[in-house]
């Protein structure tokens, strides 16, 4: 609804989808988790759109599957890397990653989403 009100973002479900990713964390973390979980996201967003504009759907959805998992396996994408993968095939299934409008609205979607869960945070 937020990124909908701020963005104009259509069919906006990775804002959510990001600030659930934050909530949980630590104060103390929250920066350093908060700039890992946007880039995972963000990885799997650019995974999706460079595997749609070169491949089939079928061959896009496994490319980005592997590709995902792949760069996921970055170490300083742990613990989160996974969701490189998870990322790119929800953005292939939901069929926007060819889109150069959408893409950039996923992008900010997962910002704002982010700061979203940021704020929502139990302060201890």
């Amino acid at each position: 609804m937020i990124a909908n009100s701020v963005f104009d973002s259509p069919e906006a479900f990775l804002a959510p989808y990001a600030a659930l990713f934050i909530i949980g964390n630590t104060v103390r973390n929250s920066m350093r988790v908060a700039a890992r979980q946007v880039s995972v996201v963000v990885l799997g967003v650019v995974v999706a759109a460079i595997a749609a504009v070169t491949l089939s759907t079928v061959a896009a959805l496994a490319l980005a599957t592997g590709a995902g998992i792949l760069v996921g396996r970055i170490p300083r994408l742990s613990p989160d890397g996974i969701w490189v993968a998870v990322t790119a095939v929800l953005v292939l299934l939901y069929g926007t990653a060819t889109n150069p409008y959408l893409v950039l609205h996923r992008i900010g979607d997962v910002v704002l989403g982010v700061l979203v869960g940021i704020a929502r945070w139990p302060r201890t």
